[in-house]
């Protein structure tokens, strides 16, 4: 099955992009931080990496070519993501003839998997085959029961959360909210106005207390959004309160 390997400072991005891969086939692996890419990268067989270019602790542009400048990674195919085009096209000039491919952000599912494909492709890589995408779905479907049981346990000790098909839903006091369990996004009720939760949350919003062990990254982020909708009265931030409120 082809790895791609991601890093990107946002976590939501990585969670995007993972969807969006494994969905398709591919067998994905995601990270925010340096160091844990670059482990990855010299100890797995990785047939496409894919990286931003802003982010806090390393400039992207180092970060590649610290990559290519390595005899045992420079092989490795790399994707550019830029959240801004502007520095993309001011540094194209220069990096033109090493780029394997770029993205700018926001992108589309197929945009991604478009330029994954010519890439790999060009580097006679193997696309997923059919079973490699029918195993996807069946791993999907695996996660998502696994998911939708977990929000069964919390709604046992929490009766304002529901589980509603593929999504929980929420009913809290300021509003009422549907969580899809694959993604995470957050819709309010009942205007299906779309609210962003992101880490702007206060301090003070529940902690997360998981009665289970083996919850990965993604679910707990899902979980984790769940219970602190479930408690809105608690959130003291502003723009999250407008938001909430539909202002």
């Amino acid at each position: 099955m082809t790895r791609i390997l991601s890093l990107d400072d946002c976590a939501e991005i990585v969670d995007l992009i993972s969807l969006i891969l494994t969905r398709a086939g591919y067998d994905h692996t995601g990270t925010t931080d340096n160091y844990d890419a670059l482990s990855i990268l010299r100890s797995e067989p990785i047939d496409l990496f894919t990286q931003d270019l802003m982010r806090p602790d390393m400039d992207g542009w180092t970060f590649y070519e610290l990559i290519k400048s390595d005899a045992a990674l420079c092989h490795i195919p790399v994707l550019i993501i830029s959240a801004k085009s502007q520095s993309i096209d001011k540094i194209l000039g220069l990096q033109v003839c090493q780029v394997d491919g770029y993205l700018t952000k926001p992108f589309g599912p197929q945009e991604l998997l478009e330029a994954i494909a010519e890439i790999l492709q060009r580097h006679s890589k193997p696309l997923p085959t059919e079973e490699d995408k029918a195993r996807a779905r069946m791993r999907r479907e695996t996660e998502l029961r696994r998911r939708a049981q977990l929000i069964q346990e919390i709604s046992g000790s929490l009766p304002n959360v529901k589980l509603e098909g593929d999504a929980a839903i929420v009913y809290g006091q300021r509003s009422q909210y549907k969580v899809a369990l694959d993604t995470g996004s957050v819709v309010r009720l009942p205007n299906q106005q779309h609210i962003c939760i992101a880490s702007r949350l206060c301090s003070r919003a529940p902690q997360l207390c998981l009665p289970f062990e083996e919850a990965g990254a993604a679910s707990e982020r899902i979980i984790s959004t769940i219970l602190m909708l479930s408690a809105d009265q608690n959130i003291r931030d502003e723009t999250i309160l407008q938001q909430l409120k539909g202002q």
